[in-house]
């Protein structure tokens, strides 16, 4: 055989190996995430599932009280895309120490925000609570929960960087195995807490809020004892933080925190429009945000396993494999959920049984379960396509086609259909998935034209040589 056979010979075998190279890529950064969001998913399930035995005002406060606990907490999601982002960027140009001082230089951020908002929580959450219902049994269920789970926002405010930084390096398996250990320690804190143990009292909804801040504590210790002993993090905290790199840090995280802030806060709006029809509708919505959890979970898995891949690509210079992650990742996502949404759609029932004993309220959640599984594809890849552009550097338009959607169109229809022209919560179920298909289509559209492509948030592509002539980033 000639050398030149020899070469086409050893081409064709890695483009045959490609596919299936790009499957086990993706495979192992994805399934260690789906597995901790399902294990996140799982908690939060058998919360509802030990809080549905106190009855529907409990069920109706503690999701109250995950909206606005949501809405503080979606304010450091902005450091898990600026540091994966970056991040995965400097893997993928080989500079780990680069790596680790951003994730340092991101704490110096995080931190101090976290700690504003635990006590502004602590403080004001009854205040928060107010503006939602008017049901003094459901805002004091809802105030119980807030002030005992307040805390979490302290320990999020450091973990939140060091799960980035694990996933945009691609090791996401530690934030699994973190999982692993707390999310039991959550659940078996959470009965006793909730309704006693022996002769000590339960503390009722303040006590699964304990519970929240007692594992998010535990997980912050063992990612702390990851980061600095088990698996050192090259760079992290040796340097002073520069702040033309916090700068940068914020630029792009900001834009995901204010969405993710307005959305969370227009999640604790949507509570406050559908509590206009009725404690049975605030439920209702509590319990089907508990169904999706396991689909939405696998999308998030996948979704946030496509922003390394897309950074990592773009930071070797190829923006062609960086758009095929974001295809191939929300085909992926698409088909790994659509079981899931064939089940809600054909046998609702079957879902809703879990969390609503009483017939006329899983008779009144047939409907809207039936919406909800006909868009939990679409909301997949949505979701991806979201985070692939977040890996690209490109929050502003990842944030801003859901902040205008969901925030600015979706809410005030919420309103108009569901409540003054009397359609109830079918109605604003119908407005869901209406906008959500758009969502979806506008994304769709954003990253095939493909100008996120262009953009370069550490300057790799024009590096400057130092006077030793070596490059400097």
């Amino acid at each position: 055989m000639t050398v030149d056979a020899l070469a086409d010979a050893a081409v064709a075998a890695r483009t045959e190996r490609a596919p299936l190279e790009k499957v086990r890529t993706a495979a192992s950064l994805s399934l260690p995430l789906i597995a901790f969001f399902f294990i996140q998913s799982a908690v939060s399930i058998a919360s509802l599932a030990m809080v549905g035995r106190l009855g529907t005002t409990s069920i109706a406060g503690i999701g109250i009280g995950n909206a606005v606990l949501a809405s503080a907490m979606s304010l450091l999601n902005g450091f898990d895309t600026a540091v994966q982002a970056l991040v995965a960027r400097a893997v993928g140009a080989g500079l780990r120490d680069t790596a680790g001082r951003v994730l340092g230089e991101a704490q110096w951020i995080s931190v101090p925000l976290g700690i504003a908002l635990s006590t502004l929580v602590l403080v004001e959450g009854h205040a928060f609570v107010a503006v939602v219902t008017s049901d003094q049994a459901v805002r004091m269920a809802a105030t119980a929960f807030l002030s005992g789970a307040a805390p979490c926002l302290t320990f999020l405010a450091v973990t939140i960087p060091i799960n980035a930084y694990w996933i945009g390096s691609g090791i996401p398996k530690l934030t699994f195995l973190v999982s692993i250990v707390v999310a039991p320690l959550q659940v078996a804190a959470t009965w006793p807490l909730l309704f006693g143990f022996g002769a000590i009292p339960g503390l009722g909804l303040m006590g699964a809020g304990i519970a929240v801040s007692l594992a998010t504590l535990f997980g912050l210790a063992l990612q702390l004892w990851l980061a600095l002993r088990f698996r050192p993090i090259d760079g992290l905290h040796r340097y002073r933080p520069r702040p033309k790199e916090m700068g940068t840090i914020v630029s792009i995280g900001w834009p995901v925190s204010l969405q993710q802030c307005l959305l969370q806060s227009g999640m604790v709006i949507a509570f406050a429009i559908v509590s206009q029809i009725g404690v049975v509708a605030i439920a209702l919505l509590n319990v089907l945000g508990a169904l999706s959890l396991v689909p939405t979970q696998i999308s998030t898995g996948l979704a946030v396993s496509t922003a390394p891949l897309v950074g990592q690509a773009l930071g070797r210079g190829d923006p062609v494999a960086a758009k095929d992650w974001g295809w191939r990742m929300s085909l992926a996502g698409a088909v790994l959920v659509l079981p899931f949404g064939f089940v809600a759609l054909t046998a609702p029932s079957v879902l809703l049984a879990i969390f609503l004993a009483s017939p006329h309220t899983l008779a009144e959640a047939i409907f809207p379960a039936r919406l909800l599984g006909a868009g939990i594809s679409i909301d997949a890849i949505a979701m991806i396509l979201q985070f692939a552009l977040r890996g690209a550097g490109a929050s502003k338009v990842a944030t801003g086609i859901p902040f205008v959607l969901r925030f600015a169109l979706r809410l005030p229809l919420m309103w108009i259909v569901g409540v003054k022209f009397h359609q109830g919560f079918n109605g604003i179920a119908e407005v869901a998935l209406a906008t959500l298909v758009v969502e979806t289509a506008a994304l769709t559209f954003v990253w095939q034209r493909g100008g996120w492509t262009r953009l370069d948030p550490l300057g790799l592509r024009a590096p400057k040589a130092s006077a030793a002539g070596k490059v400097s980033v």
